[in-house]
């Protein structure tokens, strides 16, 4: 019998999004499951779509909004299932999704689909995680023939579409709230891979994503405050000690780009929030950093410093600065292996003596 999942819809203000989403759901959705729609504080008639859907088991309505990484948890809290699937509201599931995700590779804690554009062409198989906290959707735009069809790991799941065991979501306390949304789930990914917990793509669920990448005001801001926050909640302190000076250098280079591309003014906000957020960051750092099962190296090893995505400006970065950055990287990456080997050899010492 096909274990039971919940699937938790985060909604705002999109009725005609979220119709053809439920429509999806019916057919694929079993006695035992259940369907959450979580409606934003929407007022438009979100709220009573989903009401007035049989495949719908449950509408929490929040009185305000609480974005996609409150608004997720919110509706986590509300279900029973073992397994969550959680979902934005402009996403449309093909035949046999459900199915797939019930069914991932059974050590794995946290699992997503393959995301396809509404042509076929890859959304994301997976994200890409850049040293400095960007992050984007990988193979974006490419033929989906050439992503591997059998589950396999990446550096962090798309939060359009992820679906998560409920005991690994609660002991990770679910996705950062205050975030609101926007790297929400480039948090989720690396507080997954701090404590050991493997992950990836099932590609045999296939999801097709209507993705919007046109970045207003707000966007850029959230963008730019959440990925510092990432940083700082995330990286362990050997990595974010020995990557400072070259973050800064980065940070230069991306405000020029803010600078020519007319958004910098968000860049400044979203780096006085960011400050502003600090004290309740290094509180949350604390808890999170207390959950690593792994070494700071074998986190680092998940990180990139190539730019290649098509989200970012032109000349976000310099080509010249990104492969000094992998150098850097790199070495990096030597240095703390390195004093992995030397904690190995320390820590057999002790043992041989004392046997």
């Amino acid at each position: 019998m096909a274990e039971s999942v919940a699937v938790v819809v985060v909604a705002h203000r999109s009725p005609s999004d979220l119709s053809a989403l439920l429509d999806g759901l019916t057919g694929q959705i079993g006695d035992s499951d259940e369907v959450v729609v979580v409606d934003n504080a929407s007022g438009d008639g979100t709220a009573e779509i989903a009401d007035a859907h049989p495949v719908v088991t449950r509408v929490l309505r929040l009185p305000t909004n609480h974005g996609y990484a409150g608004g997720a948890n919110e509706g986590v809290r509300v279900t029973r299932a073992a397994t969550v699937v959680i979902c934005n509201q402009d996403l449309q599931l093909e035949p046999g999704t459900l199915a797939a995700l019930r069914s991932p590779p059974p050590d794995w804690g946290a699992w997503g689909p393959l995301l396809l554009l509404p042509d076929g062409r890859v959304d994301a198989a997976g994200c890409t995680a850049h040293v400095t906290g960007v992050g984007w959707a990988h193979h974006h735009q490419g033929p989906a023939t050439e992503v591997a069809p059998e589950p396999h790991s990446v550096p962090y799941l798309s939060g359009a579409c992820l679906a998560v065991r409920r005991d690994v979501f609660e002991r990770l306390g679910g996705f950062c709230a205050p975030m609101f949304m926007y790297g929400e789930d480039m948090d989720f990914g690396h507080r997954l891979r701090l404590c050991g917990t493997p992950f990836g793509i099932v590609p045999a669920a296939r999801i097709r994503h209507d993705h919007l990448v046109d970045k207003g005001a707000m966007k850029w801001r959230l963008m730019e405050r959440n990925r510092h926050l990432v940083v700082l909640r995330t990286y362990p302190l050997a990595l974010l000690v020995l990557l400072g000076p070259a973050l800064l250098v980065c940070e230069v280079a991306i405000f020029g780009a803010a600078v020519r591309g007319g958004w910098w003014r968000q860049k400044l906000l979203g780096h006085a929030q960011a400050i502003a957020a600090i004290p309740r960051a290094l509180a949350e750092r604390r808890r999170v950093q207390r959950t690593r099962r792994i070494s700071a190296a074998t986190f680092a090893r998940a990180l990139t410093a190539q730019i290649d995505s098509p989200h970012l400006p032109a000349g976000a970065v310099p080509r010249g600065l990104a492969n000094l950055m992998g150098a850097y990287l790199g070495m990096v990456v030597a240095l703390l292996t390195y004093a992995d080997l030397l904690r190995a050899r320390s820590r057999w010492g002790r043992k041989r003596r004392r046997g």
